[in-house]
């Protein structure tokens, strides 16, 4: 018995299948898919599908391309008012602020350096980035001459880093008998295990990277120790 929708003269099947056709037509256009159920997509031709793939991937890529020219495009801006702003400062305010970083950068270094048990062999690495107003600002805190060739990154040697940061040590009390469970004990034997030492940079060379378009830097290295 075929059944038939009141008013109608199809039958509910035929109507069904047809208003699957329709879904199919209506969604043929890719920039319909967003619009698409999950039971849409379900009843749509492999074929259709994989087109609707290629086709999203190419509008990614278009997408993606159009941001990237978009951040150089910011970049650009950004580099040519820092050096715009630097070059209205005059070499008394490039100082200050070359050494108001330089202070800042070592208070925040030695902020990291919290005991850990690797600070007795290999050391804790360290990072710190910043941002700076100028490329004549970057060049004067870390006393680098203006070169014409561009570099992304630089070793600096711990003397050389420590001439401008000042010394980069801070005080510590070790524990080395952090293992201890026993609660009747630990108390008593941590304190009498525990020594005064200190913790300061233990690297050799300050690894030094310069983006240029974004006016930022990083500085990093490893601690323990000394």
């Amino acid at each position: 018995m075929v059944t038939k929708r009141s008013g109608s003269s199809e039958p509910l099947d035929q109507i069904a299948d047809n208003n699957v056709k329709k879904r199919r037509t209506n969604s043929g256009s890719p920039g319909n898919i967003l619009a698409l159920s999950l039971q849409d997509l379900s009843e749509l031709p492999s074929d259709t599908l994989v087109s609707y793939i290629v086709e999203l991937q190419q509008a990614y890529k278009d997408v993606s391309t159009k941001l990237e020219a978009a951040k150089r495009e910011l970049d650009h801006e950004v580099t040519s008012k820092g050096n715009a702003a630097g070059a209205d400062m005059s070499k008394e305010q490039i100082r200050a602020k070359a050494n108001k970083l330089a202070d800042m950068m070592g208070s925040e270094i030695m902020k990291q350096m919290k005991w850990q048990p690797s600070c007795k062999t290999t050391g804790k690495r360290w990072v710190y980035s910043a941002m700076v107003p100028s490329v004549k600002v970057f060049f004067k805190l870390f006393k680098f001459g203006e070169e014409k060739k561009a570099w992304k990154q630089k070793k600096t040697s711990l003397e050389a880093f420590e001439a401008i940061t000042g010394e980069l040590r801070a005080s510590v009390l070790q524990s080395p008998s952090e293992g201890i469970r026993d609660s009747r004990l630990s108390k008593w034997l941590i304190v009498l295990q525990i020594r005064y030492g200190y913790l300061g940079v233990t690297s050799k060379d300050i690894t030094n990277r310069w983006n240029e378009e974004d006016l930022s830097f990083s500085v990093s290295g490893r601690y323990g120790l000394v």
